[in-house]
């Protein structure tokens, strides 16, 4: 169980630095971009607040508001573009806080940037973000069932007999197997699971 924690303490890192420079130009891809919320979730006191909230709402701020050519999904958190910014419009980066909320009220607050930049190859923020997790997994005292269960999940953003991360995953692919291999590891700290082992 600790060693899960552990590592899911990484994962939950390397998803919260992903999105700090989301480029624009992974908004027009295919894969959604998705704000990844259990990365923001605040720990109750019993430490079991791991789950997706009902409401993305972004934070209303007087001298920021949200710009009319971005929006955010309420139920899902997806981020989209209505249309494409102009240069003067995103000259720098947009930073977007977003209040997360369940039955009980605010969960957590999500913080995330937008870039005009486009990133090329392992230069992407979520490419450097993947290395150090992978590794860590790669080393971990995982029990068994769960470190098999997991590795095809890695497989899909690490190249383990490389070394490095898979450069052709797109941000939205990204987001979405990094935040269930933190799901999975958060059910198996929590729960003492181990994936993969059959039982009897």
């Amino acid at each position: 169980a600790k060693a899960a924690a552990e590592l899911a303490a990484s994962v939950e890192l390397a998803l919260r630095v992903a999105v700090e420079q989301i480029p624009i130009s992974s908004l027009l891809e295919a894969d959604p971009v998705r704000i990844p919320a259990r990365a923001f979730l605040i720990a109750g006191d019993n430490e079991d607040n791991d789950y997706e909230p009902l409401v993305f709402n972004p934070a209303s701020r007087p001298e920021a508001p949200l710009p009319s050519w971005i929006s955010i999904n309420p139920d899902t958190g997806q981020i989209s573009m209505t249309r494409r910014p102009t240069a003067s419009e995103l000259s720098s980066q947009l930073r977007i806080d977003c209040d997360l909320f369940a039955a009980e009220g605010v969960v957590g607050r999500a913080s995330v940037g937008i870039v005009a930049q486009k990133f090329a190859g392992s230069a992407a923020p979520w490419l450097n973000a993947t290395a150090s997790s992978a590794e860590k997994y790669t080393h971990s005292a995982l029990e068994r069932g769960v470190w098999v269960g997991l590795h095809r999940h890695f497989e899909a953003v690490y190249d383990f007999g490389q070394h490095r991360a898979r450069q052709e995953v797109r941000l939205g692919a990204w987001l979405e197997v990094m935040t269930r291999i933190l799901r999975l590891l958060r059910s198996a700290s929590g729960a003492n699971l181990e994936l993969g082992i059959p039982t009897r």
